[in-house]
This record gives C-alpha cells, sequence and structure tokens, in this order.
C-alpha cells in the first residue's frame, strides 16, 4: 500500500528516514482553538509520545512523522490529552501503525473525545487501544 500523501510529508519532514525525533512541537496559528504538541516522555525501552491538542489534517503529518520515526520499535501513543481528533488524524494514525508493522500501542480512555471516533471507524482491530499507559506497558512488557 502506497503511503498517503502526509505520511509521505511526513517522512520527507525528518528527512525520508525513519529516526528518533526527540521532540516535536507545533503550535497551529492563534485563530486555532485546539493547540496541537507530541513530547517523548520514555518508559525505560519503550518510546512513549504524549500527544495534545487536535489531530486533524493539518497536524496529523507531524504525528505520523514522529512515530515513523521509531523504524521498528514499538511504540506507545498517549491521546489522553488530544480533545479531539478528525478523520484524517485517525486516517494517518493507522497508516503510521501499517507502516510500523511492529506495533503501535494507543492509550485512548473509553470516555476520551478520541475513543469515540476511535470505535466508531472501528479501528480498534488495527491498533492496541489501551485504557492507560500503565496498561500499554505492561502489554508490551508480556510480549518482551
Amino acid at each position: 500500500m502506497e503511503p498517503s500523501p502526509n505520511i509521505r510529508l511526513a517522512l520527507a519532514a525528518v528527512g525520508g528516514e525513519r529516526r528518533c525525533l526527540g521532540t516535536v512541537s507545533t503550535l497551529m496559528p492563534a485563530s486555532e482553538l485546539h493547540l496541537f504538541s507530541v513530547r517523548r516522555e520514555d518508559a525505560g525501552r519503550v518510546p512513549v509520545l504524549v500527544v495534545a491538542g487536535g489531530i486533524d489534517a493539518d497536524t496529523a503529518p507531524q504525528l505520523s512523522a514522529a512515530v515513523c520515526a521509531f523504524g521498528c520499535e514499538k511504540v506507545v501513543v498517549d491521546l489522553r490529552e488530544v480533545d479531539h481528533i478528525d478523520s484524517d488524524g485517525l486516517r494517518d494514525l493507522l497508516l503510521a501503525a501499517r507502516l510500523l508493522a511492529v506495533g503501535l500501542h494507543v492509550v485512548c480512555p473509553t470516555q476520551g473525545p478520541a475513543r469515540r471516533l476511535v470505535d466508531a471507524a472501528e479501528s480498534t482491530r488495527s491498533l492496541s487501544i489501551h485504557e492507560s499507559r500503565s496498561d500499554a506497558l505492561a502489554e508490551l512488557a508480556n510480549r518482551w
């Protein structure tokens, strides 16, 4: 499957390589209601990306770049601080999961705004969904 234009843009943003970005942070224009950021908070050997704000067509490429930078590592993406995600954001997250091909563990609480779209799109088959970061890390620890 050919990566979407957003995924290609995200990979181009990191020089076409999959590498560790450290911290990625982008602020949308002041006219936008939802500020977007991705920060890295590793838990031991496991990279954890904490996403805040909204994930949409404008911000999804930055999230995809951050996720794809880990190449063949298992990654936890914590969406607890996300206040909205649209179909473009979810599509790019799913495509990034396919590109990683080793497992994308998403922290997405049942009552969170991101979970409603994930459930509606039946994306739980493509992503490993967890209620908490500790649940995601525990599952990864059991697999190592």
